[in-house]
């Protein structure tokens, strides 16, 4: 079933080629309920992220219907107001609503202690949202830091220089995500921070 998604979004010509997704308008007509997930999209480079993760759902077997957030507490330059009027929403809009899943992004703030983060409280306020009303949420990147700080107090660690290439990882123990994969998984990194993982491996609830 396909992924649906505005049609005067860019990543609607972009995917029509060659992935199965389906404009808002004719989704209207279907009857069949669609999984709603929402994508609070942190980075500067939006059009390019939405590209990005709009690909990957759109491979899915199941209609997926998107919402896109954005922060109102801080409004970035690098992507058309235009563009965030069109098709984004803020927390105000969403507050009351259900979501099957949510992707959070990263964002290039490495350098930033989290509470210094210009949004941090909002980006908060949307962390206790998801958890009492989202089924599941992949946190990416810098957003996987941030939700590791706030929920579990594990510290983010500076690295002596930046890591970047791709790595093998291993699994820890089995998970319904990673059915259909192999026990060494190839990841890229391309980062400037770890995380303690001391920290992670005392924590009983990771």
């Amino acid at each position: 079933m396909p992924l649906v998604i505005p049609e005067d979004i860019p990543a609607f010509s972009l995917l029509k080629q060659n992935a199965f997704i389906m404009g808002c308008n004719h989704a209207k007509s279907q009857d069949i309920r669609t999984l709603e997930v929402l994508i609070f999209n942190l980075m500067p480079t939006k059009i390019e992220t939405e590209n990005q993760i709009l690909s990957l759902l759109a491979n899915s077997p199941l209609q997926v219907n998107i919402t896109l957030l954005s922060t109102a507490s801080y409004i970035g330059k690098n992507t058309p107001k235009s563009h965030l009027e069109r098709f984004y929403v803020n927390f105000e809009t969403i507050k009351n609503r259900k979501f099957d899943g949510a992707i959070v992004t990263g964002a290039p703030i490495e350098h930033l202690e989290f509470e210094e983060v210009k949004y941090w409280k909002e980006f908060t306020r949307v962390m206790d949202f998801l958890k009492t009303n989202c089924t599941s949420t992949l946190y990416l990147c810098w957003g996987a830091m941030a939700g590791l700080h706030y929920f579990h107090k594990i510290q983010k660690v500076p690295l002596d220089s930046k890591l970047f290439g791709i790595f093998d990882h291993y699994w820890v123990e089995k998970d319904l995500l990673l059915n259909g994969l192999d026990e060494i998984v190839k990841i890229p990194h391309s980062r400037h921070s770890g995380i303690n993982e001391a920290q992670v491996r005392a924590n009983k609830n990771l």
